[in-house]
């Protein structure tokens, strides 16, 4: 059983939800995770908040086109679309709690690692999330650079759809 844990980018990708507005690299690759047998795709109130954040941006910056009634009509069927996507296995909600131990954990590797590498909170947030969690190997998905780099000076198991 592999387990992989999706960041923002990585959830849009599994979903298709932007495909037919914005080009995304990754999403081929995505999919064939997706159907990979005896895998489990985990995500989090995190994911979830920033993905509702990138959607919305997408919204205001017309890429559902001009017209305010229909962006609003795409900006609906996606909302659905996605929370769908999420109510079928292989997605899972992962359960664990963004507390103080895990906001440490995550100001650490910025401590320890932002005087070089451009690595955002909410990234960080993710990383600290896979890195302490219970479960068996979780696999960072993630096409975030920042991400990547410290998921490999952590040795922590990370994939990259846009590889």
């Amino acid at each position: 059983m592999e387990n992989y844990y999706l960041d923002a980018n990585a959830l849009i990708k599994s979903s298709s939800i932007l495909q037919n507005y914005k080009n995304e690299k990754g999403i081929a690759q995505i999919q064939q995770l997706l159907e990979q047998p005896d895998v489990h795709i985990y995500y989090s109130s995190l994911t979830l908040l920033e993905t509702w954040k990138v959607i919305y941006t997408e919204f205001r910056k017309d890429t559902f086109g001009t017209n305010r009634k229909n962006k609003k009509k795409v900006l609906s069927r996606i909302l659905t679309q996605l929370t769908n996507t999420l109510s079928t296995a292989p997605f899972e909600k992962f359960d664990i709690q963004i507390d103080e131990i895990i906001i440490n954990h995550a100001q650490g590797f910025i401590l320890k690692y932002g005087e070089r590498y451009n690595v955002g909170s909410m990234d960080m947030l993710h990383v600290a999330l896979v890195s302490k969690s219970t479960s068996d190997n979780i696999i960072m998905v993630s096409s975030d650079n920042g991400v990547k780099n410290i998921c490999s000076f952590e040795d922590i198991n990370h994939f990259d759809p846009e590889k």
